[in-house]
């Protein structure tokens, strides 16, 4: 085996766009990609990197994939020699069957039939690859506890949990000077199908009654890519909504409470680390907290329910100390635990082992 590993890496895209999955025909782009690896590894032989004879497939393969799923590019990095790695990022067909229940018409049946087709895919990857990577213990068990149904004799790799880490350019931003304003913030890419849920339930269901004690208070859904229907919240008094914006996290740092009200999804949700890494209180459901590593009502609050979650962000707002407390608790979680300094140590540790 050499001591080359090979990164190959999958464009991310919106989720509900996703197109049907067949065990026949994943992506085209996949089969690119990986044949673009092969001649990497190729001129690295020729180029002398490799001993001679060594085979250049016989390397580290490490598929690294953004969304939808990592079976946009393992079926094929499969068929590579050597010792192979699989990132999973998180359990997408976990995802898939929390939003069957919420979703209608087309899509609950979108959901329905996917969520099978890609948990299918994703225990099967389980059984090719030798060692996998995801990033909370959530998604572990998940995955493990529906291969052990499938056929509870079934071997498979190893699942390490490697986290979700905040980007150096928001922990390098100066603590904010200024005053708060009277905002509750959502930050998200507003076009994936659990974000724009969240934000059409906060601003229907939850931002009214808020508002209902605390009159002067604007809820501000910041991120690019704003569905129509999202749009159509600015319609509720008080609601904008922004679009894209140079610098989203300006937003976050002005916020007096920042929101993350999510009904479903899986993984580590980003957004909650980095308004955590701004020193902001965040309010979240059980499933936003998943897979966070934070406790609640320490480094942010969980709230469980439309009647809880109103209550928890009443109290946060009418209480600056213990927003304050809160805020500089999940910045000194983040430091400990969620940069990618700190990741990246155990993930280069994991990858050395195999070569």
């Amino acid at each position: 085996m050499t001591s080359v590993a090979t990164m190959i890496m999958a464009g991310g895209q919106d989720e509900r766009l996703w197109p049907l999955s067949t065990p026949e025909k994943p992506k085209r782009f996949t089969f690119d990609r990986v044949q673009e690896a092969r001649a990497v590894m190729e001129r690295r032989v020729r180029g002398g990197m490799m001993r001679e004879g060594d085979d250049p497939c016989g390397a580290t393969a490490t598929v690294h994939h953004s969304h939808p799923s990592p079976m946009t590019m393992a079926p094929y990095a499969a068929e590579l020699g050597g010792y192979r790695i699989l990132d999973y990022h998180d359990a997408i067909s976990m995802h898939y069957q929390a939003a069957q229940d919420s979703a209608k018409g087309f899509w609950k049946l979108f959901y329905m039939l996917e969520k099978e087709r890609l948990l299918h895919y994703e225990l099967e990857m389980l059984r090719r690859f030798d060692k996998a990577f995801i990033v909370s213990s959530i998604d572990k068990e998940y995955l493990l506890t529906n291969l052990r149904l499938s056929n509870p004799a079934a071997t498979y790799c190893p699942i390490v949990v490697i986290p979700m880490g905040v980007k150096e350019e928001v922990l390098k931003r100066r603590p904010n000077t200024q005053p708060e304003e009277n905002q509750i913030v959502f930050l998200g890419k507003m076009n994936y199908y659990p974000n724009e849920d969240a934000a059409i339930y906060f601003a229907k269901e939850i931002f009214p009654l808020v508002k209902e004690k605390i009159k002067d208070l604007e809820f501000v859904i910041v991120g690019a890519y704003p569905t129509k229907r999202v749009f159509k919240l600015e319609k509720i008094k008080d609601v904008r909504v922004t679009g894209f914006v140079e610098d989203p996290y300006e937003y976050l740092e002005r916020a007096k409470v920042v929101v993350a009200p999510m009904r479903f999804g899986a993984g580590i949700q980003n957004k909650i680390l980095e308004a955590m890494a701004l020193r902001k209180a965040v309010v979240t459901t059980p499933l936003g907290a998943q897979g966070n590593e934070g406790e609640d009502g320490k480094h942010f609050v969980v709230a469980d329910g439309s009647e809880e979650m109103v209550e928890k962000i009443l109290e946060l707002l009418k209480d600056e100390e213990k927003r304050r407390g809160i805020g500089r608790n999940a910045r000194a979680l983040i430091e400990e635990k969620y940069t990618w300094d700190v990741i990246g140590q155990k993930l280069l540790k994991e990858i050395e082992e195999a070569i």
